[in-house]
């Protein structure tokens, strides 16, 4: 079993394999279109977070469900390269693992397909648990009210704390993700689904909204305009840097990671919203989501030839 020194942070589900495609225009309804496949890679905005967070330096294990399939294969090889352990990982015979087709214009905007093949979330068995029982972090989307509460409790009772990703486009329902924000302790989350998650209320009013539920700690990126974190009584917020752009995808996921990273090393909030603005510049100059992720000495390299209003020793 785990012991809570291992200070390692657990990341479950939301495992894919994207393949992209490049093409001068996303295609209107009816029209054909001439696109080029640009590769498949291991994605999915939970494991790319993982990998995201095990590049920094930070412990990191990953439990979900793979098919037993070329895919399956290729986002286990990813963790292995990246260092992220999967040891309770659940591989499904004769099944097709998740998968997305990203599509990326012109201009370098994408539009994402997102394909759910299998359940996604592990089976919570009793050496799983027993490993969230003595995890530091445990980080994973918003889920249906029994499974959460399981996680959530078994992290809580052994110290640790949670964090959860909440994009616009979830698909729980409100009470169902109510609970999940009330059991958090930090809510990553951007301004879309902010505003439409809090009941139309601007940016700073959605953020005290669900820390007033119960969240300690509530961080929304802000595309371009860098991004903003929230605790009761306090406010801080962070601009983004220009760099070239190439692809996007999994820039949210490199940012929740250097984020993390920051926290859990102390960081003060401005400094840990510096270095997760700048994990996620680096990581939008190359085409995929994880090609571009980088190291702790890459992001430092950065921040001293990108200097802020704050230092990261």
């Amino acid at each position: 079993m785990a012991t809570k020194t291992d200070g390692t942070c657990y990341f479950l589900g939301g495992s894919s394999v994207d393949l992209i495609l490049e093409m001068n225009h996303i295609p209107l309804p009816d029209e054909k279109v001439l696109a080029q496949f640009s590769g498949m890679q291991a994605g999915g905005l939970v494991s790319n977070t993982a990998c995201a967070a095990a590049r920094l330096g930070l412990p990191s294990a990953w439990a979900g469900v793979v098919g037993d399939d070329e895919g399956g294969r290729l986002v286990l090889s990813e963790f292995e390269r990246f260092g992220v352990d999967a040891s309770y990982t659940q591989i499904l015979p004769g099944a097709r693992s998740d998968f997305c087709v990203i599509m990326l214009d012109s201009s370098r905007e994408r539009t994402i397909l997102v394909v759910e093949t299998t359940k996604g979330m592990p089976d919570l068995t009793p050496a799983l648990l027993d490993q969230l029982e003595c995890a530091r972090l445990v980080y994973v989307t918003p889920q249906k009210q029994a499974l959460y509460a399981s996680i959530a409790e078994t992290v809580h009772r052994g110290g640790g704390q949670m964090a959860i990703d909440v994009e616009a486009g979830n698909a729980l329902n409100a009470q169902e993700l109510d609970f999940c924000i009330s059991n958090a302790d930090i809510v990553f989350t951007n301004r879309a689904a902010l505003e439409r998650r809090a009941a139309g209320a601007n940016l700073e009013e959605g953020a005290r909204h669900w820390l007033n539920m119960g969240a300690s700690l509530v961080i929304a990126t802000l595309g371009a305009a860098g991004a903003a974190a929230f605790r009761q009584g306090e406010t801080r917020s962070q601009p983004g840097y220009i760099v070239p752009v190439t692809d996007t995808t999994g820039a949210g996921d490199c940012f929740h990671a250097a984020f993390l990273f920051g926290l859990l090393s102390g960081y003060s909030l401005d400094d840990a919203l510096v270095f997760s603005n700048a994990a996620a510049a680096l990581s939008v100059q190359k085409l995929g989501a994880r090609p571009g992720l980088p190291n702790i000495e890459q992001v430092r390299a950065f921040l001293a030839g990108n200097p802020l209003t704050t230092k990261i020793d």
